[in-house]
């Protein structure tokens, strides 16, 4: 019987590969037809396993040779064979056999399934003798992506460490854009369990990775984190990312030991890095607003921050949430997530987070009872009441607050003036530019009949306060023209703020009834007078509403009561509904 011999070079994905490999191989020696060993398989389908002698194993770099004897070995490698060598993680494949008597040699090279030259074997076995991955790292920070995609592609070992750092690590956190390399990186078996100290490095350049990848990876790197997760989640790198992708959110919501009530950690705000998550989950070089994910989400200003961090994965993902951090937070709050705010946060800060409707926030009653004085500034000399006019989000939330703190009996001297109550105060409640300011971050809008109880209550209180809501006004209103406008502001409500084509019209009746209550008459005579020095330096207010409509009951007469005007369009005009009204309860007063 002739014997066939066969001799293999196989070009490994990584030195680590071909280590394994010559070890398995130096071992493999069948004696039955019973054969469990991996290597099986990449042989041909002896009848007499014996037969096989491996012989001669060696190895260099990600390069193993040896030889063996198989009577049954064909002249080409199977499909099944191929696959085999594939599967134990080989790369490139150079195979000859020769016949002992002689009757012939067959020679052919392999990658994968597919038969290459000898000049491409010989080329990718010089390149991957070895894709170092040091030389890698260097044309990761020179840009180079498609020299690096090559290098995975021909099996560098992309674990490798580097300077005690995984090589994928030092591609996903590269300072240049590597789209290639991180198509090529989505598709290898990446050991997520080193990366865990890394996070902060790379979490964010998962957006460079294909879309569809971006979720799996994810999960991967959160999956492969074991007991170091509940340490890894409380990291801005990681947990910033995490509201982005809802799927992972949910998922680590679900493990157990996750304190999402515990401070979640940050970068140093004066430029230093990230803090690293060392073993042991100890976590160092960072600094730290102590404060919970969810009062993170919940409060405005890092709102913002969060929403413009994550516009990257949202754009690459096509993510269809309207409010993806509002998702997030409904996920949190659904596994009993609360908004703890910093420890040790002062009286004021805490305010301010009342007035922002920060989850689990303090209400006015609890700031109170922890030394909120209501009557006096903060300790920076800030007044409550002008930052309840900042720092709510959208005109409604901010008339709320104010209307919360004038109940409960906040300060109200420096608008009590008449040229403060104008200026600081009327301007707030009837000017377009803050009615209809839409705050980026709430998608709340401005609807009249929801916040007419609102504004009535604040004049109500004011006028508790001393301000003297029958006093003459002096206003220039702005529309398609200019009018300077003199008399009560019961005038300027029924005629002009609260006209027919106002957008504040559902305000007329119950302000029309304040106003009267507080000493208005439909006998006050009001007027439009001419630009004069008098109203350079008086309230402005911009007026909404059709301009012409709402204006030309000051073409009647220079000089006229409130119900006379009111009597005069009504017959220009026609009969209106809300005019007759107000007519019946001046008439009444």
């Amino acid at each position: 019987m002739s014997s066939t011999y066969v001799h293999l070079k196989l070009v490994c994905k990584d030195a680590n590969v071909a280590k394994q490999l010559t070890t398995d191989l130096s071992a493999f020696a069948p004696k039955t037809e019973s054969v469990t060993s991996p290597l099986a398989a990449v042989f041909a389908e002896p009848t007499e396993l014996q037969a096989i002698c491996v012989d001669g194993v060696r190895v260099k770099a990600e390069v193993v040779s040896f030889d063996y004897q198989d009577h049954n070995q064909a002249d080409s490698l199977s499909n099944a064979q191929c696959q085999a060598w594939t599967d134990l993680g080989v790369a490139f494949v150079h195979f000859n056999v020769v016949d002992s008597q002689g009757d012939g040699e067959a020679t052919e090279y392999y990658h994968g399934l597919r038969v290459i030259s000898a000049k491409e074997f010989k080329a990718r076995e010089v390149s991957t003798d070895i894709p170092d991955p040091k030389k890698v790292v260097i044309l990761a920070n020179q840009g180079g992506d498609s020299k690096v995609a090559n290098a995975i592609q021909n099996g560098v070992n992309v674990n490798a460490l580097v300077d005690g750092m995984p090589l994928y690590v030092h591609i996903i956190s590269a300072k240049y854009p590597l789209p290639l390399a991180m198509a090529a990186l989505a598709k290898q078996n990446i050991d997520w369990s080193l990366s865990v100290q890394w996070a902060h490095l790379f979490t964010s350049g998962f957006v460079e990775f294909p879309p569809s990848k971006i979720e799996k990876l994810l999960l991967a790197m959160l999956q492969a984190a074991g007991p170091n997760l509940a340490a890894l989640v409380r990291h801005e790198a990681v947990w910033t990312f995490l509201l982005a992708v809802p799927a992972a959110l949910e998922w680590v919501c679900q493990q157990p030991n996750i304190d999402w009530n515990a401070p979640v950690l940050h970068g140093n705000p004066h430029g230093g890095r990230f803090g690293r998550l060392d073993t042991g989950s100890a976590i160092t070089e960072h600094y730290c607003s102590c404060g919970s994910l969810l009062y993170y989400v919940s409060e405005a200003g890092i709102t913002r921050n969060l929403a413009s961090q994550i516009r990257d994965y949202m754009i690459a993902t096509e993510h269809q949430s309207q409010d993806v951090l509002a998702e997030g937070a409904t996920i949190l709050q659904r596994y009993g997530a609360k908004a703890v705010a910093p420890e040790g946060y002062s009286l004021e800060q805490q305010f301010v987070h009342y007035l922002q409707d920060v989850a689990d926030a303090p209400s006015l009653e609890q700031l109170q009872a922890a030394g909120l004085d209501l009557q006096k500034p903060l300790r920076n000399g800030e007044i409550l009441l002008e930052l309840a006019r900042e720092y709510p989000a959208g005109w409604p939330a901010k008339m709320q607050k104010i209307n919360e703190l004038l109940i409960a009996g906040a300060d109200a001297s420096h608008w009590s003036s008449q040229t403060q109550f104008q200026q600081s105060l009327l301007v707030y409640l009837f000017d377009k530019s803050y009615r209809l300011e839409v705050s980026p971050t709430v998608a709340e809008k401005f609807v009249a009949h929801e916040n007419a109880t609102t504004v009535v209550s604040i004049l109500a209180q004011m006028a508790r306060r001393g301000v003297a809501l029958k006093k003459p006004l002096k206003i220039c209103f702005q529309g398609k023209d200019y009018l300077n406008y003199q008399g009560s502001l019961l005038g300027a409500v029924t005629l002009l703020l609260c006209s027919r084509h106002s957008d504040l019209r559902a305000w007329c009746v119950p302000l029309v009834q304040l106003l009267l209550a507080h000493g208005g008459s439909g006998q006050d005579v009001v007027e439009c007078v001419s630009a004069s020095s008098a109203f350079n330096h008086t309230t402005s207010l911009t007026l909404t509403g059709k301009w012409g409509s709402v204006v030309d009951t000051f073409s009647f007469s220079a000089k006229a009561t409130i119900l006379e005007r009111l009597q005069q369009r009504q017959a220009l005009r026609g009969f209106d509904e809300i005019d007759d009204a107000v007519m019946q309860l001046l008439q009444a007063k």
